[in-house]
């Protein structure tokens, strides 16, 4: 279906096989050469010695795509979460649990603040940093814990905190979140390639900041200044190589060359999940009877948050997807897609749903069936019934969540 094609379409295109690449190179094995994402102009950044650090969701790929400059390297420690376990070529592979942190995360931590550590002036750092790796790298400050911080995180999430929220309460507890490992390593100097998965891009956010201090706000997606003769990089720089926005536009553009008009969501996808599926279907709704358009999309982007009281599986999407099918349920000529663009939504194994007004009907279920699995925060168990739930694996990327609707 189109639907798919274009999110499959639009992961491939801000996957960091695709981005990475060409933003970044040695150049005659003495510095390191970085392209501009926008410009196309060139900086380049001497170095004594090498070295990459990778956390995150999509540390693994990130790694990878950086293999043609590994061996210039005097180290290159990759952190992410178990299940994504493989061999890269050069590097050191650790392991971090997400969404809470656990014993594997804190001995993480400990061993890349030991390789901190040894930087010396004069070297340059890479850090390559994706969603999760605020709780993959945990190392506690002396008036914290690993178990307060699991407690605490674990309560926020449950009463349906976002990711300012989480994040905010992580960088006051751990040594190398808040600008953290950028003093660690002080004086050389550090380049953090980000792949944004928070709302607005706040590069705070990522992965708890570990480059920026708090209340230093880099509202751009780069911190570049513009020189005389090149650009230059005030140290450290942070550059967002690729977003949420950029995941909608490659859905935009494969829907128009399949002939849909297509519009941008004027809202962002936000707040608590289940009202934001019964507001959409509410929405689309009004669309369908107020107009004659044919073939339509309306693609959003964002993340939205699960209160949980219940006992089943499911995540945030899946629930936004539930509370749609119910809300549309007899309706005909409206579908809805929404996935996590990491590969895996909340605690089901899979990424999203595909969904429209017989979703409900096709699995034998009721309206009131579906808020009986929804008050119970199981949409997993109901969508995976009714055959609407999607399957991906992990994805190699982590921009937050798309949707897109179709009136048809």
């Amino acid at each position: 279906m189109d639907l798919l094609q274009s999110a499959e379409y639009a992961l491939s295109s801000i996957h960091p096989d695709s981005v990475l690449r060409g933003l970044i190179d040695v150049v005659r094995g003495e510095c390191i050469r970085i392209t501009h994402p926008v410009t196309g102009r060139h900086s380049r950044f001497p170095f004594r010695r090498l070295h990459f650090l990778a956390m995150g969701k999509a540390a693994p790929w990130m790694a990878g795509s950086c293999g043609h400059m590994i061996d210039y390297a005097d180290t290159a420690v990759l952190v992410s979460q178990d299940g994504t376990a493989g061999h890269i070529h050069g590097w050191k592979w650790l392991y971090g649990d997400h969404p809470i942190p656990s014993w594997w995360s804190l001995s993480a931590g400990k061993y890349v603040r030991r390789m901190l550590m040894d930087i010396c002036r004069g070297d340059l750092i890479i850090v390559l940093l994706s969603g999760g790796a605020s709780s993959m790298v945990s190392l506690p400050t002396r008036d914290s814990s690993l178990s307060s911080i699991a407690t605490k995180t674990r309560e926020l999430m449950y009463r349906g905190a976002n990711i300012h929220e989480l994040n905010a309460f992580r960088r006051s507890v751990d040594q190398l979140k808040s600008g953290g490992l950028s003093r660690l390593v002080s004086p050389a100097h550090t380049i953090t390639l980000m792949v944004s998965d928070v709302p607005g891009d706040i590069m705070e956010d990522i992965g708890s900041g570990p480059t920026i201090p708090d209340h230093v706000h880099v509202s751009d997606t780069e911190n570049m200044r513009y020189g005389k003769d090149r650009w230059s990089y005030p140290y450290p720089a942070h550059i967002i190589i690729t977003r949420n926005v950029d995941a909608r536009t490659y859905c935009i553009d494969f829907l128009k060359s399949r002939g849909f008009s297509v519009q941008t969501a004027d809202v962002r996808l936000s707040g608590e999940a289940r009202k934001a599926g019964t507001y959409i279907a509410e929405y689309a709704r009004k669309i369908k009877a107020s107009s004659d358009m044919k073939c339509t999309c309306i693609v959003y982007g964002g993340e939205t948050t699960v209160t949980v009281g219940g006992q089943g599986r499911g995540g945030r999407n899946l629930e936004l997807a539930a509370s749609f099918a119910a809300s549309v349920s007899g309706t005909d000529g409206i579908h809805l897609l929404t996935l996590s663009t990491d590969g895996k939504d909340g605690s089901s194994p899979s990424c999203g749903a595909l969904v429209n007004g017989s979703t409900l009907s096709s699995g034998g279920f009721s309206r009131e069936d579906a808020e009986r699995y929804l008050h119970d925060n199981d949409s997993y168990s109901l969508l995976s019934a009714c055959g609407s739930t999607i399957y991906s694996g992990p994805t190699g990327t982590n921009v937050m969540d798309i949707a897109i609707l179709a009136l048809c």
